[in-house]
């Protein structure tokens, strides 16, 4: 058995990574959540099945200076030592992000543990950063010393930024060595290289100062699982890297050699927020290294915002920037008066790509809005404090502005368990609106995450008196992060379709929100997740849901084929951001995306023009991302299309893992060898199958 297996001496590494699949069985998560130690080891079943572990474990175990207490404070003393801390500091309020405050650990942040309670200390970290467009890809380059006379296995953590989506992972020993001294990883020189994002690239880079690194390979789940349960009955202790589905890598590394430097490197795309009429970057620093060096390469030489300040060339169509341990704690890109995005690439192997995101200009009739509401409020320790204060921000502001037609309300509350503020519909008045905040401050939020037990009951309230009575409005207050009871996607929607509820929810943009499980529930029940990632924008979005929607007929464009909106919206509101995906060759001089929508009867085609075009090679995996996520909702009726789509785009999820395995035997072994996906990618349209 795995668990047996842990304290045997370790001969191989065994990498496995896993994104982005819900919750799994709750059991050890709960033993974890009580103990607010990182696991050590997944046992194999749970590893290739579905995990989801609460964000907020993930940062009490990452953040050391954190008591043990901290997960059962009041909010309202959260909120008093939290003012208290932002009065102190020192930084000037010009640095200060635009969008929310942050996690309490910051995205980025990393460490490596040997045994329970040290860890190696991080010499320096360098990222290189690639901004085309809405898109960035990061490659972190993380180095630690091991200070000790002798070798050890680790434990690496890293969390990452909301929506990022790895492809790349690989782990080794660093050419420097020394006796006595502590190496200070300065900037690397192949950082000029800024402009190679793939596997191979990253590769050759680093050829000259990496020793025989380890690589994950994209290998479909089953063949995965079954490599990692062999490994482990040979009495080989395996490393294993999970994605936890809120934002944080756990991983065993091994061996990490007596004063050695060794090197982990972790690559990963993220979407750019969009503020108003611009989008923005945000890099978080951690606080655990003064040696941070970044490189940014901002594709177009107008409209570009660097914060903080710092000089600036043109090289190959790019922004090219250097920053060496910046004072400030995050760095900031921003992309001003760029309007409609698309990104274009070509792959010599499948042809030509095109994405783009865009918001179209819709008619914002006032539509249909029931008197009634339910909130439902995040009350889990994955709310701690940041996005609950973001909650009580909205409903407050939902309540006030909204007023006139939202008669009245009920609140239910949920972590692992469910309450209600009150058995019953109360008045949206005044007084109750101050009644409730005052109950909100006395809430401690602790347990994980139990949105399906949360929907059933706001869809059928227990204390209900008219159970066919009419349906009002669910407003879900959550990062909808399911770490407990159900998980299934259109279970969890089955469950508002037999209510007729329409479901509406927020992206906040931080760490740890599941926005495939809010767009699913939204879509499903003609709902819609507005964007809220800065306070300027709670006023907007509280009452956004009171437009009359589109109905989604299709989309196209001149020279595109195989369109593929992300989430598949049945939907479409006034203000709506959409990312689309295809193929093949536009008129990028006329480039124009239609939507074919309803409403009431009439039919209408809406236009928009792309007003920016940019040329980048992370065109494609935007593409592969939608297609395998659309493609795996049918499970086994598409399963060779997942795994042939999620092989080739690097997409790790339901379909495919991430393995790292010691040698090229043990890949033989195992039958895990190249395969040619890029006819299969080619030749199926994945608009026909999903």
């Amino acid at each position: 058995m795995i668990r047996d297996a842990i304290h045997l001496t370790v001969a191989t590494v065994v990498l496995l990574l896993l994104l982005g699949c819900g919750s799994g069985q709750p059991d050890e998560a709960v033993e974890r959540a009580a103990t607010n130690d990182m696991p050590q080891l997944m046992p194999a079943d749970a590893a290739i099945g579905n995990i989801a572990v609460d964000d907020s474990e993930q940062d009490m175990a990452l953040d050391a200076n954190m008591s043990d207490e901290y997960e059962s404070e009041a909010i309202g003393e959260i909120a008093k030592r939290e003012a208290a801390s932002e009065q102190s500091d020192e930084k000037p309020k010009a640095e200060r992000a635009t969008t929310w405050k942050r996690s309490v650990v910051r995205a980025n942040t990393s460490r490596l543990m040997i045994g329970d309670e040290e860890e190696l200390p991080l010499s320096g970290v360098h990222a290189d950063v690639r901004i085309d467009g809405f898109r960035a890809r990061v490659l972190l380059d993380c180095f630690f010393f091991n200070d000790r006379n002798q070798q050890f296995e680790g434990t690496f953590q890293l969390r990452l930024p909301n929506g990022a989506s790895p492809y790349f992972c690989a782990f080794g020993e660093t050419q420097w060595s020394a006796a006595d001294q502590v190496p200070e990883p300065v900037r690397i020189p192949e950082a000029d290289n800024w402009a190679a994002p793939s596997p191979e690239e990253i590769l050759l880079a680093r050829n000259d100062s990496w020793k025989q690194p380890k690589v994950a390979r994209m290998v479909p789940r089953e063949k995965a699982a079954f490599a990692y349960k062999e490994t482990t009955r040979r009495q080989i202790d395996p490393a294993l890297m999970e994605w936890s589905g809120a934002g944080v890598f756990n991983c065993r590394v091994f061996p990490l050699a007596p004063r050695k430097l060794h090197r982990i490197v972790v690559g990963y795309d993220v979407d750019l927020i969009k503020i108003g009429d611009q989008w923005e970057f945000r890099l978080d620093l951690p606080d655990t290294t003064s040696n941070y060096h970044v490189d940014l390469a901002v594709a177009g030489d107008q409209g570009i915002d660097i914060t903080p300040a710092t000089e600036v060339t043109v090289r190959q169509a790019h922004t090219v920037a250097h920053i060496s341990n910046p004072e400030t704690s995050s760095i900031k890109v921003q992309l001003k008066n760029w309007g409609h995005t698309m990104l274009v690439g070509s792959e010599q192997s499948t042809g030509p790509w095109f994405a783009s995101r865009f918001s179209p200009e819709l008619p914002s009739d006032a539509g249909r809005t029931s008197d009634r509401a339910i909130f439902m409020v995040d009350v889990s320790l994955s709310s701690n404090p940041d996005k609950f204060n973001i909650w009580l921000s909205m409903l407050d502001a939902i309540l006030a502005n909204n007023r006139e037609h939202l008669k009245e309300y009920a609140v239910l509350f949920f972590n692992v368990e469910i309450f209600w503020w009150q058995d019953g519909y109360v008045a949206n008045t005044e007084e109750n609106a101050a009644a409730l905040k005052k109950f909100c401050q006395t809430l401690a939020l602790e347990g994980a995450t139990d949105v399906g037990a949360a929907l059933t009951e706001a869809s059928k309230p227990g204390w209900v008196q008219e159970p066919n009575g009419k349906a009002g409005d669910l407003f879900l207050l959550s990062d909808g992060a399911a770490t407990w009871g159900e998980s299934d996607l259109y279970a969890m929607s089955a469950i508002l379709k037999e209510s007729f509820h329409r479901l509406f929810g927020y992206s906040t943009g931080m760490a740890g929100t599941d926005g495939r499980i809010l767009g699913h529930l939204a879509r499903e029940s003609g709902g819609a997740v507005f964007s809220v990632v800065s306070e300027a924008e709670v006023t907007a979005a509280s009452t956004a849901h009171k437009a009359k929607p589109w109905k989604l007929i299709g989309a196209s464009i001149d020279g595109g084929s195989d369109l593929l909106l992300a989430g598949r919206p049945q939907f479409v509101y006034p203000g709506q951001s959409l990312l689309v995906a295809g193929r093949g060759s536009l008129d990028l001089a006329d480039a124009r995306i239609v939507l074919d929508l309803e409403r009431d009867g009439e039919r209408k085609k809406i236009e928009t023009l792309v007003t920016s075009i940019v040329d980048s090679d992370l065109t494609s995996r935007i593409y592969g991302q939608i297609a395998v996520n659309q493609l795996e909702a049918f499970d086994s009726a598409t399963l060779d299309q997942s795994e042939a789509y999620a092989r080739h785009f690097r997409v790790t999820g339901k379909s495919c893992s991430l393995l790292m395995l010691d040698t090229e035997e043990d890949y033989e072994r195992f039958n895990i060898k190249p395969e040619e996906d890029a006819y299969l990618v080619k030749s199926t349209v994945a608009h026909d199958i999903a």
